[in-house]
């Protein structure tokens, strides 16, 4: 088997109607084609996003993480919805350094859900 490159992953994103993102570190660059694609069809309606953890995290307008020395500074998230999901909240996971300054905080506890 082969790793497939970001083209053939934003080919593939034409064709699902929902997307999972699990937990990892969130440092993904939303200006792959993979991602670009991703989040034009769900601001159209045509691709259900679902994320957790670090999948809900890179749903809002800044990736953060807790300890991820590839990304202490942050990075821009795919905007889906417009503030900083804090997954973890009130939990050791929680990230206490997560900017303030980015936009709107929306903490989710653990077994929390949003909808938007």
């Amino acid at each position: 088997s082969r790793k497939l490159d970001h083209l053939e992953m934003a080919k593939l994103a034409m064709w699902c109607d929902t997307i999972f993102v699990t937990g990892g570190k969130p440092n993904f660059d939303v200006e792959e084609p993979f991602w670009k694609v991703i989040a034009e069809r769900f601001k159209t309606g045509e691709v259900l996003y679902m994320g957790r953890s670090c999948g809900s995290i890179l749903a809002g307008v800044w990736q953060h993480a807790k300890a991820d020395p590839e990304n202490l500074a942050g990075r821009p998230g795919l905007g889906l919805i417009d503030a900083v999901i804090v997954p973890h909240a009130g939990t050791a996971g929680e990230n206490p350094n997560v900017p303030k300054d980015k936009g709107q905080l929306i903490r989710l506890a653990e077994g929390d859900s949003y909808k938007f």
